[in-house]
């Protein structure tokens, strides 16, 4: 049985050894472009007093780092959604700083704080809000400088979220949700 288990170790180090990737060296920039909501979202908003509305919308995101040192990267990201709330339209533009850490077994992790503004149409609303976002994900090296990495990211309301109306608040909104997205690193 000693045995047996030695051999299972064994061969579990060495395919773990053999998917790892190389570390992503101190003072290497990443570029990554992203989709955001491919497949979906389970995002939810909530206004005052008012029942919880899904939330369908779609994305992109150009994020770009720098390593400050072995596999952590200091983030920054400019980022549009457009976004349907049964007859609302939203159009949201958001500016987020963060970190992301790889690990040596082709995961992630990563965590960013996102200011949102927008338009909510046809009402002619303004809304912002800052946004917590968590993010774990998976690097596929396709290359050494190239990564496809699959990401889930669930996101919640921190501060503001007033929807205005010609300056006038009108509502205050909740929101919270898991995003899926697919983004392509290119490290230099």
């Amino acid at each position: 049985m000693k045995k047996l288990l030695l051999a299972v170790v064994a061969v579990v180090l060495s395919l773990g050894s053999s998917l790892a990737m190389d570390p992503i060296e101190k003072g290497t920039y990443m570029l990554n472009p992203q989709l955001l909501n491919l497949g979906g979202s389970s995002n939810t908003f909530k206004f005052d007093g008012g029942p919880d509305v899904d939330l369908k919308q779609f994305g992109f995101t150009f994020m770009g780092g720098y390593a400050v040192m072995d596999n952590l990267l200091s983030t920054g990201q400019l980022g549009y959604q457009y976004m349907k709330l049964e007859d609302l339209k939203v159009q949201v533009a958001s500016v987020g700083v963060g970190a992301k850490y790889y690990t040596p077994m082709n995961l992630f992790g990563g965590v960013n704080f996102l200011y949102n503004m927008g338009k909510v149409k046809p009402k002619d609303a303004k809304v912002s809000f800052g946004e917590l976002r968590f993010d774990v994900g998976y690097s596929l090296e396709l290359t050494s400088a190239v990564r496809l990495e699959p990401t889930v990211s669930y996101g919640l309301k921190v501060l503001g979220g007033d929807v205005k109306i010609d300056g006038t608040e009108v509502t205050t909104m909740k929101y919270n949700g898991f995003i899926v997205n697919i983004g392509v690193s290119i490290f230099l």
